[in-house]
């Protein structure tokens, strides 16, 4: 079969149940950044190649095997894996067994990144099959508040799963040594992602994922770190201290301190004290 040809083949047997989710998310992603989506079934025998698809394909298998080829590179993707198969190259995949699937089309677009050829094992991939299951449910639906959720959170977990983490100039390692620097800034959970420049939704993936904290916890856990540095290593009054990290009354940084370390910071600082005389 001509590889420079676009090809479609759909056995006997096969479902596709294609999800309508312009409405979902508040309309702000789906038929922008995802142009399809759809709950697959397929007996073995399926195939479709894409000489030269300008969109992004992601598929994640629930059951059976696929065979994909990206250009020269093949592979086979497995129940509980997802393959994502970049746009602007050689697409093709195929069932070898009977198969349950839900794929996505993506519209390229920077909150994508650059995509790269992988296939791996699906993390959150039960997750959005089950989000689907409902986003299919919901789809005739007049509740837009839960609708709007499910479209946030499927997006995220899209996003969280494709998007390439840069090893130079992570912007989540700048975040944090940003936060080291300025703790006493005035920092909510929409400046911190736009500061990496990402949905919130996607913020709070990134800091379960590489610090497993929320992003409430990775800021907290910062500024009693300096909280902390500044007892042992100044005499500032804890009103000072609670100031310079970020803190608006000093019982605030008091209850957290003690939260964290089991004492308040009066007691730690004489500890410390303690310490250096013994």
């Amino acid at each position: 079969m001509n590889k420079a040809t676009k090809t479609i083949i759909i056995p006997p047997g096969s479902s596709e149940r294609f999800v309508d989710l312009s409405s979902f998310g508040g309309g702000e992603y789906f038929g922008k950044n995802i142009f399809m989506t759809a709950i697959c079934s397929y007996p073995a025998g399926y195939r479709i190649v894409y000489p030269c698809s300008s969109r992004h394909m992601v598929v994640f298998c629930y059951e059976g095997e696929f065979h994909w080829q990206c250009d020269n590179t093949e592979g086979t993707l497995a129940a509980g894996s997802v393959l994502i198969h970049p746009g602007g190259r050689y697409q093709e995949i195929s069932s070898l067994t009977a198969c349950r699937s839900i794929f996505f089309l993506l519209t390229p677009d920077p909150v994508w990144g650059n995509p790269e050829l992988s296939c791996t094992p699906a993390a959150d991939g039960e997750l959005i099959r089950q989000l689907m299951l409902k986003a299919e449910r919901l789809s005739f639906s007049p509740d837009n508040r839960e609708k709007n959720a499910v479209g946030k959170l499927l997006f995220a977990l899209l996003e969280n799963i494709i998007r390439v983490p840069e090893t130079e100039n992570n912007p989540l390692q700048m975040l944090y040594s940003r936060l080291q620097l300025y703790p006493q800034k005035a920092w909510s959970v929409e400046s911190m992602a736009a500061f990496c420049r990402v949905s919130v939704p996607h913020f709070f993936l990134l800091c379960r994922k590489y610090y497993h904290v929320s992003p409430y916890k990775m800021l907290v856990d910062i500024r009693l770190e300096q909280a902390r540095e500044l007892l042992e290593q100044t005499a500032y009054p804890v009103k000072n201290i609670a100031t310079l990290c970020g803190y608006e009354h000093p019982f605030s940084l008091t209850r957290s301190f003690r939260k964290k370390y089991g004492v308040t910071p009066e007691k730690y600082r004489d500890s410390v004290v303690k310490k250096c005389k013994s």
